[in-house]
């Protein structure tokens, strides 16, 4: 059974074995015809090789989705308000979820990625469009794993430093240089974070992936007895009043992380195309879905309830961490296994982003070079350490990405498929797939009878019409009241 990791990886590996086949030709048309016929016989083997099923499939959806914002949902719903909180979860993940639910209906199956069923519906423009925001999104993301490392870490140096005896160290909320503090830290990590993302050969990393799921467990168990240890030891009675609210004006910084929590739709094509049942792929989203909301579910409620009282300063509480002393055990158990899975999935997130970058930049058939992978890499590094020694709050990045950079490809695309394709039954055009496009697979499979026809074919119905137009405005105002939050403007 393989990973997530391992099949984003894998669809890479067809792209850069495709790459430097075409750059054998020396004509530019056959550099072209030789990269798409090298990405045909690739996806046809990987199509003919299908081998998980739809539990895989489902998991490997939740696993993806469900990361990082774990960490900042706690310090979010606390400060927002629970109530909020799980309105805001709700509808953000029903969106996201139907939204994902279109891709998968949409997809071939010999498409393993979002691009091809962008270009085969949308047209090339629009490809270029969607690995444009694609790759500015997960841009954004390698510099908030980038943060949330150098976050989680510097507890555990906090704790090793106070079990020998000193605590020369500053804030992680300050900008401090005349002791031991974030900023320092995140300048020695600038190096082993830049080469690990320049590796070439992610297989061991992706391996050790596996041990990083076991930080969401563990994750969740630390979660589990603070919320009994908090209500056993009357912190929940005694501070529930003053710190924990219902609603609140701060919809950005309960919305914006959620959008980003729910976000899985750059990659769910990778996923359920080795689905070897791919005509269940549409109802494993479902329950993808269903699991990754009982997970933040559990991690919103049981976290918030399980915090209150612990820090006077709540608000100023970005993620769990900062609820604990430096000489607590528990919560760097925690963190030593999250770092694995973030130091884990950097690299791949950073691998896929930089492909994508220079595909924008160079086209599809010429591969990334050493220099312009060591270049892209130390920008993103340099950004990050920027980020950091101006103390500028993960959190803050992460409702930047979901409400704003994530937008066109959770919003948009989706939409776009659903409108182009019912414009087409209305017109009564055979829905032959190609029509002037150019895709890397034979089109002779889209002539055959599909089970999932009756779903792409379905009309857009008053209750679809209803749902799209709420969702355009729900996806609207985050990414407006989020970019107004930068510049300091509240509408709260």
């Amino acid at each position: 059974m393989t990973t997530n990791q391992e099949e984003i990886i894998q669809y890479d590996q067809f792209l850069e074995r495709a790459q430097n086949e075409a750059e054998k030709e020396h004509n530019e048309d056959d550099k072209k015809k030789s990269f798409r016929n090298s990405m045909r016989m690739s996806i046809a083997e990987f199509v003919h090789h299908k081998k998980n099923r739809s539990i895989h499939v489902i998991l490997s959806m939740a696993n993806s989705t469900i990361g990082s914002v774990a960490l900042v949902l706690p310090a979010s719903v606390l400060q927002g308000g629970l109530i909020l909180a799980i309105i805001c979860m709700t509808i953000i993940g029903f969106i996201n979820y139907v939204t994902c639910y279109f891709i998968s209906v949409y997809q071939r199956e010999d498409e393993i990625d979002l691009a091809s069923i962008v270009r085969r519906i949308l047209g090339p423009k629009w490809k270029v469009a969607f690995i444009l925001s694609s790759a500015f999104q997960l841009f954004v993301a390698c510099i908030i794993y980038f943060l949330l490392i150098n976050s989680i870490c510097y507890p555990i140096i906090q704790f090793i430093m106070h079990k020998c005896g000193t605590e020369n160290y500053g804030s992680s909320k300050e900008i401090v240089f005349d002791k031991f503090s974030i900023q320092y830290q995140a300048m020695i990590l600038f190096v082993p974070v830049f080469l690990l993302c320049s590796l070439k050969e992610l297989n061991f990393i992706v391996k050790l992936g596996r041990i990083g799921v076991t930080s969401i467990f563990a994750y969740g168990i630390f979660l589990l007895y603070c919320f009994i240890e908090n209500i056993s030891d009357g912190n929940v009675s005694e501070y529930w009043d003053e710190q924990m609210s219902l609603f609140s004006k701060n919809i950005v910084g309960v919305a914006g992380p959620f959008s980003f929590a729910f976000f899985v739709h750059t990659i769910v094509s990778q996923i359920t195309a080795t689905n070897i049942n791919f005509k269940e792929n549409p109802r494993n989203i479902g329950y993808g879905y269903l699991i990754v909301y009982f997970a933040y579910a559990y991690f919103s409620i049981v976290g918030s309830i399980g915090v209150v009282g612990r820090k006077t300063n709540y608000k100023d509480a970005s993620n769990i961490n900062d609820f604990f002393g430096s000489d607590d055990v528990g919560p760097v158990v925690v963190d030593i296994l999250y770092l694995i899975h973030l130091i884990t999935a950097l690299p791949t997130l950073c691998h896929v982003s930089r492909s994508q970058f220079f595909i924008l930049i160079q086209g599809e058939t010429k591969p990334v070079s050493q220099f312009q992978m060591l270049l892209y890499n130390a920008t993103f590094c340099c950004l990050g350490l920027l980020f950091q020694i101006l103390c500028i709050d993960p959190s803050v990045i992460i409702e930047v990405n979901g409400s704003v950079c994530c937008f066109f490809i959770v919003y948009i695309i989706p939409f776009f498929f659903r409108l182009r394709e019912s414009k087409r039954l209305a017109q009564g055009v055979e829905d032959s797939v190609q029509n002037n496009l150019v895709n890397y697979t034979d089109s002779t499979n889209s002539k055959q009878e599909d089970p999932l026809d009756a779903k792409r074919r379905a009309p857009i119905g008053i209750l679809e019409k209803i749902f799209w137009a709420f969702a355009m405005l729900v996806g609207l105002f985050l990414a407006v009241v989020t970019l107004l939050s930068i510049f300091g403007v509240n509408l709260g």
